[in-house]
């Protein structure tokens, strides 16, 4: 108490002067504020422009929802104007130079976000208006931004690059009556935050449109250039169904007669349309395929051909004693395995001797009987059943690791 008394009695100029100032400027605000009509355009001739200034700030938060298209951008725009209403000489106000107060209570340009999912997309007039003494008006409305992203391109889907536009116009206001201009433009990177995009660029413009009158309307165009960052989708999906695919692969190293060489295709294919449809949800509908739903369907497709030639290899390993027709042969027998270099290992005829209680040997001919050529036919089949399971692993070699290269290494 000691204290507030000791610098009541040093600094009692400054106290008063703080008075005088708070009185001043409430005075000052009930001056400027009477008789004030904010809904008339703030010149004193009609027919010229009012000229607004449009200066962008920083961006701090960036998110693009690919199911609606949409981007929410907290961007700090600061609208600057001159109101030839809210004027005042300095000195008669004990020297105050600038002042605020609300927005809502002064004219403010009827700037509209264009293309927006919600509301009017008209500029906020909650916060506080800076002005001048010579009515220069800044104010910089407050709140994220949210807005629909035209012709979004998701073919390179998650290696994609986005070019998404933000405009304001006057719906009500032709170019004669209020003329936007481009004023200052800082970009700090440093104050983007965003887990999944990168920034890449920013540009803004100022575009002329027609709309059916004789005067044209003046839009103002902020582009952003946004790139992916597609480390998520590499981990939880890409690598994922490239293991899955593999796994898959697996099966045609297994034996033709093992019980575990139909049922592993079938259970990774079951996983493969579970990852498909996690995919679809992440995807928006869109006329042409983005890249990962074409990975995942060829990783699928390749899964699924896993199976299909599996079953074939099985069906041909059973064959049993059928008789084998000469395409079969010519396909199997000839031309796969010259392809593939591989030869059937042929045993050469038996030839049974028989020794009689004289010493004599007697040659048997060669065994012609019917049993022998059914073991001689089932072993072609078997060995068709192997020539085809290497041609297929093949084919599934290629596919897999084209499909997986290019989307790691080309996109």
């Amino acid at each position: 108490m000691i204290f507030f008394y000791i610098f009541l009695l040093l600094f009692p100029h400054q106290i008063c002067q703080a008075e005088v100032n708070s009185n001043m400027e409430g005075k000052l605000l009930n001056d400027l504020l009477k008789d004030y009509n904010k809904m008339s355009r703030p010149v004193k001739n009609l027919s010229s422009p009012l000229e607004v200034t449009i200066n962008i700030g920083t961006f701090e938060s960036f998110d693009l929802d690919e199911i609606s298209q949409t981007i929410s951008v907290l961007l700090y725009i600061t609208v600057s104007w001159v109101d030839k209403f809210l004027t005042w000489n300095p000195e008669e106000y004990s020297g105050i130079n600038q002042t605020r107060l609300p927005a809502g209570q002064i004219w403010i340009p009827d700037l509209q976000l264009q293309h927006t999912p919600i509301g009017s997309g008209m500029l906020s007039t909650e916060s506080n208006a800076i002005l001048d003494s010579s009515g220069l008006v800044k104010h910089t409305p407050p709140g994220t931004i949210k807005t629909i992203c035209q012709e979004m391109d998701l073919y390179k889907f998650p290696y994609d690059t986005q070019t998404c536009t933000i405009e304001h116009l006057s719906f009500t206001h032709p170019s004669n009556e209020l003329f936007l201009r481009l004023g200052d433009f800082t970009l700090d990177q440093n104050t983007f935050q965003s887990q999944e995009w990168q920034l890449l660029n920013v540009t803004s413009r100022i575009e002329i449109n027609y709309y059916g009158g004789p005067y044209p309307f003046q839009k103002h165009i902020i582009c952003l250039m946004v790139k992916r960052i597609p480390n998520y989708y590499i981990s939880n999906m890409i690598y994922p169904y490239a293991v899955l695919a593999s796994v898959a692969g697996l099966g045609f190293t297994l034996p033709p007669d093992s019980a575990d060489k139909l049922s592993l295709g079938v259970s990774v294919l079951l996983s493969t349309t579970f990852y498909a449809g996690m995919v679809a949800d992440i995807v928006p509908v869109t006329t042409s395929m983005p890249f990962l739903g074409l990975y995942c369907l060829v990783m699928m497709s390749l899964v699924a051909f896993s199976v299909v030639s599996t079953l074939a290899v099985i069906n041909l390993h059973n064959r049993g004693e059928a008789k084998m027709s000469y395409l079969q042969k010519t396909i199997f027998l000839k031309f796969l395995p010259s392809l593939l270099f591989m030869e059937k290992k042929s045993k050469p005829s038996q030839v049974q001797r028989n020794t009689n209680h004289k010493g004599k040997v007697q040659v048997e001919t060669l065994n012609d009987s019917s049993k022998e050529v059914e073991q001689e036919q089932a072993k072609d089949w078997k060995f068709a059943a192997k020539v085809l399971n290497e041609f297929c692993m093949i084919i599934f070699s290629a596919g897999f690791f084209i499909i997986f290269a290019y989307t790691i290494f080309f996109l």
